[in-house]
């Protein structure tokens, strides 16, 4: 390993413990790597899109496709879309406001929650 990457390993290792501590002790969900990277990368072309599918609402949060679709069609996640092979689609907001219900942190750096 050269020493630029070991560099990178030991910072990545730095902001894993910082996220670590500003969850609470008793929270066991895994931290979505949005979690991580928001302090050290700039906005990515995903994080400005308005609508997400159910792939990119999986990527986002960490989850999979499966529990994605799963809340869609429950309705505990709003979505518009889905039936016979449809497609969801989900607004920014709604995926927001599912994603803190479910205890998770902030998915968009510029979000205020």
């Amino acid at each position: 390993m050269t020493e630029s990457e070991s560099a990178l390993v030991a910072r990545a290792d730095a902001l894993v413990k910082r996220a670590a501590l500003r969850r609470a002790p008793d929270e066991h969900r895994p931290i979505p790597i949005r979690e991580i990277i928001h302090r050290t990368e700039p906005m990515l072309d995903i994080e400005k899109k308005t609508t997400y599918s159910v792939k990119e609402a999986a990527s986002l949060t960490g989850r999979s496709t499966e529990t994605i679709r799963r809340h869609c069609a429950k309705g505990t996640l709003a979505a518009v879309g889905g039936g016979r092979g449809g497609t969801w689609r989900i607004s920014r907001p709604e995926l927001v406001d599912w994603w803190r219900r479910q205890g998770g942190g902030r998915l968009f750096p510029d979000s205020e929650r």
